[in-house]
């Protein structure tokens, strides 16, 4: 039948990344925020690595953590690439065949798991 997601899902960016938040003092608001989507069904959770915090707080290695709170069954993860972060922000990258082996063994690192959906 293939993958199947819920029909909402939880998009990620502002737990680390956007809105000017601190992620250290909202880690566990944020991974708390995911125990309630889960408990309501969502299974999908949507990252990039490049919704990186300029303190270095991962927004994959804080789903990461989810998943390893929850299990990697609990979720459908997706995430995106193609941005390289820079001390003056982010920045077009190539898509060449090893950019995308390169970011993908990266996420899979920073998300703890050995696949991305």
């Amino acid at each position: 039948l293939g993958l199947k997601a819920s029909m909402q899902g939880l998009g990620c960016m502002g737990m680390t990344w956007a809105y000017d938040v601190d992620p250290a003092a909202t880690e566990e608001a944020s991974l708390q925020a995911i125990t309630a989507a889960v408990e309501e069904g969502i299974t999908l959770l949507n990252s990039a690595y490049f919704y990186t915090h300029k303190t270095g707080a991962s927004n994959e290695a804080l789903i990461g953590k989810a998943i390893a709170q929850h299990g990697r069954d609990k979720f459908v993860i997706s995430t995106k690439f193609g941005m390289e972060i820079t001390a003056t922000g982010p920045i077009p990258n190539p898509g060449s065949p090893e950019n995308v082996r390169r970011h993908c063994e990266e996420s899979l690192k920073r998300l703890g798991t050995d696949y991305i959906d």
